[in-house]
């Protein structure tokens, strides 16, 4: 019943390829691509492929899969059980939406904080693997001046309740600053750099908005992250995920505007090999070279 009504309401839209964007719907897209008879792309975001889905990667090996970065496509390397077609298109961003940034009064404003901190932003789901929990531990190492600002959606209380009790221990409710979910530019605007501390990426949109908008990015060397940026020169990269070295990093942007300044103006510049424009005509490539 499924396949019939589903085929039934593609049919009229002479579809020619499917372009499954996610390995959670891995299973889907194999079986429509068994049913219509058209080519197939997977498009994998993740750094990683459960267990549950090394058995289907046999049936995608006549299939492009498309991975986000490098580091995506070696993991799917070897763990596939057979040799895939895997092609990396890196992501990219519309630049002209970040290079005009509020200033960081009115940010600060739209955000309901003070403006005179030193603001270390983070953006993004807000879940134990994205590492808020190091960035609390760190910011209790460093002066009264560093604050710190967390944006996004909580994935569970049980993490906000964690992140509630380390922000009480450390007596940092005053200089951490939790503002829910809120526009990337605004967040930008008012942070001296951006931190991404988590355990794994596979490639951080987050790290391209914040450099297209001159804001330095330190994060940790995991996953695609080191494909966006060169250590002290693009931004800085931790390769210790911890409270220590955090606030180590932290410390020394603070201590050289000079640097900081210079890690902005390169990391703009590097930004700019991740365009939308050129990953669509990428993706529209593939989707060419699949064409009858």
């Amino acid at each position: 019943m499924f396949k019939y009504r589903l085929t039934r309401f593609l049919r009229p839209y002479s579809v020619a390829i499917i372009h499954n964007n996610s390995m959670l719907s891995l299973s889907l897209g194999i079986r429509l691509q068994h049913w219509l008879k058209i080519p197939l792309i997977t498009h994998w975001h993740d750094n990683r492929c459960p267990n549950d889905l090394i058995p289907l990667l046999n049936a995608h090996r006549q299939h492009p899969i498309i991975c986000v970065s490098q580091a995506v496509q070696t993991t799917l390397k070897n763990t596939a059980p057979v040799a895939l077609p895997l092609k990396t298109i890196y992501n990219g961003i519309d630049h002209t939406q970040y290079q005009n940034k509020p200033t960081k009064a009115i940010a600060c404003q739209q955000l309901g904080i003070p403006e005179h901190p030193i603001y270390v932003g983070f953006l993004g789901r807000l879940s134990e693997r994205k590492g808020i929990h190091i960035l609390i531990e760190a910011l209790s190492k460093l002066p009264y001046p560093i604050h710190l600002i967390i944006a996004g959606i909580w994935d569970s209380d049980t993490y906000k309740t964690k992140i509630q009790h380390l922000i009480d221990a450390f007596g940092l409710s005053s200089r951490v600053h939790r503002v829910g979910f809120q526009p990337t530019r605004t967040v930008l605007a008012a942070s001296y750099c951006l931190a991404i501390p988590s355990e794994t990426e596979s490639f951080s949109l987050c790290t391209l908005e914040a450099m297209t908008a001159e804001v330095p990015v330190i994060a940790h060397a995991v996953g695609g992250i080191p494909e966006q940026i060169t250590h002290n020169q693009t931004g800085l990269l931790i390769t210790k995920n911890i409270a220590r070295e955090w606030a180590s990093a932290i410390q020394y942007l603070y201590d050289n505007p000079d640097q900081h300044q210079s890690l902005a103006t390169a990391g703009k510049h590097s930004a700019q090999r991740f365009d939308i424009q050129t990953m669509t005509r990428s993706i529209e490539a593939v989707y060419a070279s699949l064409a009858p």
